[in-house]
């Protein structure tokens, strides 16, 4: 019995590659995002740790006019996941950073309250999926 469910899973399978159909992978949070913006820099990487926790690894960099005026931001920790609203929220004394992502993990709208990075250092914006996570 065993063996003829696994042969008709293969042969599905098989029938659907044949006939030109393919199945979409199921999208996850994981992921590496970068922010879209040309002057500051800024990446997220996320990987989901349980059902309401993701690991969040982030920099953002302001860059100066002058040589070595660059000042940096990052958050290292696992965050809140609220996997009803795709919400992930970063929260310490002075800072909470707001990231809504897509339903397809695609896009990531990041809104802070408060200081968060430093001087001129900012994660707000929009952020683009780029690859798989990073993290390990």
């Amino acid at each position: 019995m065993k063996k003829s469910v696994i042969s008709l899973i293969a042969i599905l399978a098989l029938s659907f590659a044949w006939s030109g159909w393919a199945l979409e992978p199921i999208p996850t949070i994981d992921g590496h995002y970068q922010r879209i913006n040309p002057k500051d820099d800024a990446t997220i990487d996320l990987k989901k740790l349980t059902h309401d926790s993701v690991n969040v690894d982030a920099m953002a960099f302001w860059k100066g006019s002058g040589l070595g005026q660059i000042h940096s931001g990052e958050v290292k920790e696992p965050c809140a996941y609220d996997a009803t609203k795709n919400v992930v929220t970063y929260h310490t004394e002075g800072c909470k950073i707001i990231m809504k992502l897509d339903a397809t993990f695609q896009t990531i709208n990041v809104d802070e309250i408060g200081t968060c990075g430093g001087l001129n250092v900012t994660f707000k914006g929009q952020y683009q999926r780029r690859g798989p996570s990073k993290q390990k």
